[in-house]
């Protein structure tokens, strides 16, 4: 008889081995490699940023002529914990926000959406996925300064990324069995008991992990190239 429980924990160990040879581990939220932070503390709320009239010396930068405010910047910037509050962290801060914008771009010229419904539904899947009731989701929100509607907005933002990303990238990549077997060859075989067969799941997870966030700076890169991008902010 299989002793699942040794099993189980097997799985657990060669788990912990693999992940301490990720980068950065990919799963629905892939697109915050990008430099993106945790949906719900950081919020990128577009309409913010098309207050109108908006002066020139409050624009931090300019995607394909669209204005990124500075006071929106430092908005987030100080929502961060004080000790975390740098200079190169607020430029990290418009560089994923320039992202971001240029992806938005992108879905809307290929004309991808997504409905209110979607949107309520992931709202609801995340909370889940947190342990994180209702109550302590508009509690955190309120502790971060942030409305619901703009969560709303920031929610629907990042679920039309994901699926621009998954629709040009992830949905295309593949991991070949070979590929598989080499990287547990090189990583692995020597350093557990554990089987190919029993970690073949989770390298095939890592694989796909690298293969994607190198695909993602990829295409970004090459959205940016084909873009104008004026930053202001020093």
């Amino acid at each position: 008889m299989i002793n699942l429980k040794k099993r189980h924990t097997k799985k657990k160990e060669v788990a912990k081995k693999i992940a301490k040879r990720q980068a950065a581990p990919i799963d629905k939220t892939i697109f915050f490699i990008i430099g993106a932070i945790v949906v719900i503390v950081a919020v990128a709320v577009l309409i913010y940023l098309k207050i109108s009239p908006i002066k020139e010396s409050t624009v931090a930068a300019k995607v394909n002529g669209e204005a990124i405010t500075t006071e929106y910047i430092n908005r987030l910037y100080m929502r961060l914990p004080a000790e975390t509050r740098k200079p190169e962290i607020k430029l990290a801060i418009l560089n994923q926000t320039i992202e971001d914008t240029l992806l938005l771009q992108e879905a809307k010229s290929t004309g991808i959406t997504v409905s209110d419904e979607e949107v309520a539904q992931d709202i609801d899947i995340t909370l889940e996925e947190n342990g994180m009731t209702r109550e302590d989701f508009m509690e955190l929100l309120k502790s971060k300064d942030i409305s619901y509607e703009e969560a709303v907005e920031d929610f629907k933002q990042r679920l039309i990324i994901y699926r621009l990303i998954n629709q040009t990238i992830l949905s295309k990549i593949d991991v070949m069995d070979s590929e598989i077997e080499a990287y547990y060859s090189q990583n692995l075989a020597n350093q557990t008991e554990i089987t190919l067969n029993q970690s073949r799941e989770q390298i095939k997870q890592v694989i796909f992990n690298e293969k994607a966030y190198a695909a993602i700076l990829t295409y970004v890169s090459q959205i940016r190239a084909k873009s104008t991008v004026e930053i202001f902010m020093s």
